[in-house]
């Protein structure tokens, strides 16, 4: 009767989809290694890269920058987009200006910055795309971007960044030193005739130049953010081209922003500029 009573149950068992599963031994643990022993690793293990960085000899040719942004080693990772330099429009149209910084060991040209904006349900609404108009990016070199959407801001819930690089044309070099004189800022004549915010600069090179340019990104002191980027070339009617080895051009810098940024008070106290320059060598 018991082992009648027993199949019963095992045939019960079997039907619910139950099956008997061998009991397990218990697992052998190996005991921790106790604090400040040695651990022996097999030849053949694997183990993690340990990151390391490389320094790097600070940027003095075609550059001019202000110490947020510096940096004296790269880990050799990519070109980075630097969050806080980031700042986007509050309302109407979507644009956004911000720095990129190089942290590869070798010099990299044609950086390019894509946004794309996505929506509150996820769906993707716009890109923008631009290149950094500094070329090539040194390691630890900081090179300023601005991409502009046509979506509105109200529309936009975050942002995705990709930056892509290539190699920089072989005619561009940045061999230049940037002299900054006498920021004006903006002030009012007599008669209430609104006057730009001015910047004297002087380029001088060490190679024989077919053209030059210079890029200042203005950069809010307060928040580190960029305000605003702008590209300059000189008055060829007063300069002579090539420009000789070892020669110099003067570059008028002349901006109508607004009074709260560029104004004479903000360009003392709350106003900093970086500054780009790069030069067309004959080919």
């Amino acid at each position: 009767m018991r082992k009648r009573a027993l199949l019963i149950m095992i045939f019960a068992l079997t039907m619910m989809g139950c099956t008997a599963q061998p009991i397990k031994q218990p697992t052998q643990v190996a005991p921790l290694p106790d604090a400040g022993s040695k651990v022996e690793v097999p030849a053949h293990a694997t183990l993690p890269p340990v990151p390391s960085q490389v320094q790097i000899r600070p940027l003095d040719d075609g550059f001019y920058g202000i110490p947020a942004f510096n940096i004296s080693a790269v880990d050799g990772d990519s070109v980075h987009l630097v969050s806080k330099s980031v700042r986007m429009t509050e309302q109407g149209g979507w644009e956004a200006w911000g720095l990129v910084q190089n942290h590869l060991l070798t010099d990299v040209g044609q950086v390019t910055v894509t946004a794309t904006l996505i929506s509150k349900s996820g769906a993707i609404i716009g890109c923008a795309s631009e290149e950094v108009p500094v070329s090539p990016l040194r390691p630890g070199e900081p090179g300023p971007f601005h991409v502009k959407a046509e979506v509105q801001v109200s529309d936009v819930d975050s942002v995705t960044w990709v930056i892509t690089t290539g190699s920089a044309p072989s005619n561009l070099t940045r061999r230049l030193r940037i002299g900054m004189f006498d920021p004006q800022g903006i002030q009012r004549a007599q008669d209430g005739t609104v006057l730009p915010f001015r910047l004297r600069t002087q380029v001088t090179n060490e190679e024989e130049l077919s053209d030059v340019e210079l890029v200042i990104a203005f950069i809010e002191r307060a928040t580190s953010q960029v305000i605003r980027i702008d590209r300059f070339s000189p008055d060829w009617s007063k300069w002579k081209r090539p420009v000789s080895a070892q020669g110099a051009v003067a570059i008028d810098v002349t901006v109508m922003g607004d009074e709260t940024h560029f104004g004479v008070d903000s360009v003392h106290k709350g106003l900093q500029y970086m500054a780009w320059a790069v030069g067309r060598t004959k080919q």
